[in-house]
């Protein structure tokens, strides 16, 4: 029969995010462009960022609706080697994450190198660059966006193209923001999984009572993050009233598995948590019993100190019993 202790160590292994790190990075067929997206900080500042942006003088920041200001900075390239040209655009979301259409990959390289500038607690290099999202698109001629086979069909003539556009890039940023945690859920996971071989060894656990609550508390901090302080578990509010994006967002969140993978990682989560409960509660009751054998040795010492002020009431010390064997 395998004990809680062994479950928890195979269960930790299992946590890996080893499907993550085999994503495939799809090649633009013909009259097929890029979308790739990044998570590259906790957050931008968008107001230093627009005005860095402005004085590059490389992009121009077009105007999204009001309900987006100062959550996503839109900009398009200035100039074109060629009319025929497809325009390189950018989304920029105040929650760290940008997402590129046809823009090469040296100019993406650019971008986030300046980005840095502007970014609040910025993500290491390798970080940014494994969590990436990459997906493909193409002009159709109907006039409502969708997505089939996981290339993004978009109509530059719609009037929705702009938040069609937006849509997609939404869902990418979300994506790549939930592989970021999923990092930091991995490296948790990294640093308690010697625990479980500790608990089966029955060998003392290498961790004080405060490392145990600092490291609950950056797994509450994670769940926090994930559950409260994004969308992952719900439509954000823009599409409550915009049913056709609302389906556009729906289903390039269902094409990156973004529903699936927040539930595992909150599963997961979960686990850890029981994992710092059940030492907590293992130290806790080490402590109580280093406390119980306190007591009973201060105990032991004053029954000892009774004793002798006992035989000096009675006796006059233990000189009395020298005398006695003299006799």
């Amino acid at each position: 029969m395998v004990s809680y202790h062994e479950n928890s160590k195979l269960y930790l292994y299992s946590t890996r995010f080893k499907a993550r790190s085999g994503k495939k990075k799809t090649t633009p067929g013909k009259d097929e462009w890029s979308v790739v997206g990044y998570s590259a900080a906790n957050s931008f500042d968008m107001f230093g960022l627009q005005e860095g942006l402005q004085r590059q003088l490389i992009y121009s920041e077009i105007s999204l609706i009001d309900e987006l200001y100062g959550n996503c900075l839109y900009v398009t390239n200035k100039y074109k080697s060629d009319l025929e040209e497809q325009n390189k655009e950018i989304f920029f979301f105040k929650d760290g994450n940008v997402v590129f259409w046809n823009v090469p990959e040296l100019e993406r390289n650019n971008v986030l190198k300046f980005l840095m500038n502007y970014s609040v607690e910025g993500y290491e290099e390798d970080l940014i660059y494994e969590e990436s999202e990459m997906m493909n698109y193409t002009p159709t001629l109907n006039e409502n966006a969708y997505l089939e086979k996981g290339i993004i069909y978009v109509n530059p003539d719609s009037p929705s193209y702009v938040l069609a556009k937006y849509t997609f890039s939404d869902a990418i940023a979300a994506s790549v923001k939930l592989g970021a945690w999923e990092a930091s859920l991995e490296t948790i996971i990294d640093s308690i999984e010697h625990i479980s071989e500790d608990l089966k060894k029955n060998a003392n656990v290498k961790m004080t009572r405060h490392e145990v609550l600092q490291k609950t508390g950056e797994i509450l901090a994670l769940r926090h993050v994930i559950n409260l302080s994004s969308d992952l578990l719900d439509t954000p509010d823009f599409y409550w009233d915009r049913e056709g994006l609302e389906n556009l967002y729906m289903a390039t969140c269902s094409h990156l598995a973004v529903a699936k993978r927040t539930k595992i990682v909150n599963e997961k989560l979960s686990h850890c948590l029981e994992l710092m409960e059940l030492i907590s509660t293992h130290l806790s009751n080490e402590h109580g019993s280093r406390l119980e054998w306190i007591i009973i040795v201060l105990i032991a010492i004053e029954i000892g100190f009774e004793v002798l002020h006992l035989v000096e009431r009675k006796y006059g010390g233990f000189s009395f019993f020298g005398s006695q064997s003299d006799h």
